[in-house]
């Protein structure tokens, strides 16, 4: 009876319906399922700021050239120190351009022409000039720019997603 009130509903054939029946109709879905997300990708990286496309393409360059059987995106884990030298390769060779260059925060104080040592219109008075007391105060560590970021983050989804890819078997 439960078997006849499905069948009735139709929901017994509609499921078997999108069911490969054969390998090769796996095969076909898969293949179909894997261009879809391929197009689905492109859309995304097509609505990307232009700067990020730009970064994007010298990723995807850097990848090309690491696809090798053997190759370190293709470990089990990569190694983080390999990621971070081609992650810095990639923002030398970005840097290169004008339009990725930084501006160090010292050049920011002398190309806005104010003096950094002003004393403020009020407040304590400032110390007497002459030797510094004392050593000076150590420096923060180097924080890592917008570009190094964005191009970690651009680089280890780029390698994700050759090695989902590669597992999939479209090699």
């Amino acid at each position: 009876m439960i078997w006849s009130s499905h069948s009735q509903y139709g929901l017994y054939h509609q499921s078997s319906r999108f069911r490969p029946q054969t390998p090769q109709d796996a095969l076909i879905a898969q293949r179909l399922e894997e261009a879809a997300d391929e197009i689905q990708t492109q859309y995304w990286k097509s609505l990307y700021p232009e700067k990020i496309k730009k970064i994007q393409q010298e990723i995807e360059h850097t990848c090309d050239e690491l696809d090798y059987a053997g190759s370190f995106i293709y470990d089990e884990y990569p190694d983080k120190i390999n990621l971070n030298r081609t992650g810095r390769q990639i923002c030398e060779r970005l840097r290169k351009n004008e339009e990725f260059r930084e501006i160090p925060i010292e050049d920011l104080f002398e190309a806005s022409g104010h003096d950094a040592f002003m004393p403020p219109p009020f407040g304590p008075p400032p110390p007497p000039f002459g030797p510094p007391q004392g050593p000076p105060p150590p420096r923060p560590p180097r924080q890592q720019s917008w570009l190094e970021d964005i191009v970690s983050v651009l680089l280890y989804q780029e390698i994700a997603r050759r090695r989902c890819r590669r597992c999939r078997g479209r090699y």
